[in-house]
């Protein structure tokens, strides 16, 4: 399949590549707003990927140097050894369709067409309220150590919520064992979050070694002041400031 990607940029891995569960996020809601909305072209470059998107190939490699924005949607080839999408200038107006031919893929047939079944599986919707969800407090590694997540009033006046994140001796995968804590103040999430303002100071140990570190970033949806850091096993990220 062919997907709008960032990969390779080093701009959300630097903060995504310290691999943890997904609960800082809650703290920095408007961090992708933030990154899409100052560096759009680099986000939507279109790669190549398998149906797991564990390996990637990009479509238009040099594109963004050249100064050439890729533009989704991108559309195959009824057979399967091309994909179509356009570009435009980045400084400017001019805009051009690209083919990328991919000569080792054999042509294949078009699948055949199915009704979408009946979901037996589920509930009936009518009259069904989820419930609210329970804000984790506690999460145990699947090795070892754990994650402890708090929520309270946020000191400083601006925000509403301090959320906090320690992580002790917590590791989920063998050899990647992370200590520290993040924190996030911030607001009410809006429809392309809040304004939050962001710390971190992790350390993984093991196998693997590395940090992230941050001191005081202020995240917009627009942008961000400030400088987010990592490393892993030597391979060293930085993001901001923003534009």
């Amino acid at each position: 399949m062919t997907v709008g990607s960032a990969r390779t940029t080093g701009l959300l891995e630097t903060f995504s590549q310290i691999r943890r569960p997904p609960f800082i996020e809650e703290g920095v809601p408007a961090l992708p707003f933030a990154v899409f909305t100052t560096r759009n072209p680099q986000i939507a470059e279109p790669w190549l990927v398998d149906e797991h998107d564990t390996h990637g190939q990009p479509l238009a490699p040099g594109a963004i140097a050249a100064g050439w924005d890729a533009k989704p949607n991108f559309r195959w080839k009824p057979d399967g050894t091309a994909v179509l999408f356009w570009q435009q200038q980045l400084r400017g107006t001019q805009t051009r369709v690209v083919v990328a031919h991919l000569p080792e893929r054999p042509p294949t047939g078009r699948g055949t067409i199915r009704s979408t079944p009946s979901p037996s599986w589920a509930s009936p919707i009518a009259g069904y309220v989820p419930p609210d969800p329970r804000p984790v407090t506690h999460y145990a590694g699947k090795i070892s150590g754990s994650v402890d997540i708090t929520r309270r009033p946020s000191p400083i006046p601006r925000f509403e919520c301090l959320l906090e994140v320690t992580y002790t001796n917590y590791s989920d995968e063998p050899g990647f064992v992370i200590n520290g804590v993040e924190r996030g103040d911030h607001g009410k999430p809006g429809l392309y979050g809040t304004t939050s303002r962001y710390s971190a100071d992790l350390a993984v140990s093991g196998r693997h070694s590395g940090y992230l570190k941050a001191d005081n970033v202020l995240i917009q949806p627009h942008a961000m002041t400030g400088t987010i850091e990592s490393q892993l096993d030597g391979r060293h990220l930085t993001l901001g400031p923003l534009p």
